[in-house]
């Protein structure tokens, strides 16, 4: 058995696996949810969003709900994105490339000393061995 073979039919059980924790995981919250509303006695109760205490900003009469509520300009909200949120994207997005092409080419270079037999810790890859 190959290396190819065993991690085909390894991805198959991970992927059985998967399919069967699912549903069951979501049908477990779903009990411990009920249990905790009931013991906490929120069963009937609604949902209710306050505005946020740290949310800042000017009072303006809403003209939905026509009560005062906390605005804040679109052209601040605006500056936050392109100053912060969109560097730190960008940021997080190259960081993942650079790991991921690091570890394509830790996987080529474990692949070129395995066809050529020198391992750098044989011990390890004994296991697979034994396996096949």
């Amino acid at each position: 058995m190959t290396f190819k073979e065993l991690d085909d039919k390894l991805f198959v059980i991970n992927s059985i696996l998967n399919i069967i924790w699912a549903p069951g995981f979501l049908i477990f919250w779903r009990r411990r949810q009920a249990e905790l509303a009931y013991e906490w006695n929120t069963l009937d109760m609604e949902q209710l969003e306050e505005t946020r205490s740290t949310y800042k900003g000017e009072l303006r009469r809403s003209p939905v709900t026509d009560k005062y509520e906390p605005y804040y300009p679109s052209w601040k909200r605006l500056l936050f994105r392109l100053f912060v949120t969109i560097p730190m994207l960008v940021i997080n997005l190259v960081l993942v490339s650079f790991f991921i092409l690091i570890i394509i080419r830790f996987q080529s270079w474990i692949d070129r000393q395995l066809k050529t037999g020198h391992l750098p810790c044989k011990s390890v890859f004994n296991i697979v061995r034994i396996l096949k």
